[in-house]
């Protein structure tokens, strides 16, 4: 079985509001992305305040985990930090991403085994 890579689609410019922290969702205004909030994408690297920050907007990225992940497939959405976790919205309501899970810590996720995840990084397949 391959190893998922990183493949980056749309990569967009912002004016950073604050420090961001690389593998993150961002918003709209610049800073660290809302708990359940709309997200522009996702940092590559690290950016202080006043920064030309880099955005992922679509594409295959890694994104740190803050909250636990139970299965490959799920609704990803941000939380207070901008961190990955597992979309909790109402049924009618559309995923902040819709995004395939399809690694973990740069390994496949497709193995029961591998879940729940609750630390390190996943890489998301991000479709808005």
């Amino acid at each position: 079985m391959a190893i998922p890579t990183y493949q980056p689609g749309v990569i967009g410019t912002i004016k950073a509001a604050a420090g961001l922290t690389k593998f993150r969702f961002v918003g709209f205004d610049g800073d660290v992305c809302g708990a359940n909030a709309k997200a522009v994408g996702v940092t590559e690297r690290d950016y202080s305040r006043g920064d030309q920050a880099g955005i992922v907007k679509s594409g295959t990225v890694p994104v740190e985990v803050g909250g636990t992940i139970t299965a490959a497939g799920q609704a990803i959405a941000s939380d207070n930090e901008g961190k990955a976790v597992e979309a909790s919205l109402p049924e009618a309501t559309t995923p902040i991403y819709t995004a395939d899970l399809i690694a973990i810590n740069g390994y496949s996720a497709g193995d029961p085994g591998d879940y729940p995840v609750t630390a390190g990084w996943i890489l998301v397949d991000l479709r808005s």
